[in-house]
């Protein structure tokens, strides 16, 4: 893990990624009270691009926690993992990187979660 801080896909600070290790992140969805949002049925997709708009990597809901992608791991506590594998992030050059994180409802309504940069670094 990086000594970056990796809020940035929570708030404006910035999020790194080191180049051929995992990386990976666990939250917690809730609402405007704290509550937990229920994921069951739900799922999660990240597009990460060159600041051109250049595709670089997609991560979906997957549900072996051994590659890349979202695990929702308590869906009625509103819990879900984000891994990128050492395999995948070996994959991407060092630099800038813009991301977009949709969610999607059981009910198949699709809205923006999260957005910001994040940076791949040599480790």
């Amino acid at each position: 893990m990086s000594e970056c801080n990796t809020a940035n896909l929570i708030s404006s600070e910035c999020a790194q990624v080191d180049i051929g290790f995992d990386y990976q992140l666990n939250y917690t969805y809730t609402d405007s009270s704290d509550a937990p949002i229920d994921l069951t049925g739900a799922s999660f997709t990240m597009q990460i691009d060159e600041v051109d708009g250049t595709p670089v990597l997609t991560i979906n809901t997957e549900l072996s926690a051994t590659i890349t992608g979202f695990f929702i791991t308590d869906a009625t506590g509103g819990k879900f993992d984000l891994l990128i594998t050492q395999t995948d992030t070996a994959l991407i050059a060092a630099g800038g990187y813009v991301y977009t994180i949709s969610f999607t409802s059981s009910g198949g309504l699709k809205s923006l979660f999260m957005k910001g940069s994040i940076e791949f670094a040599d480790a």
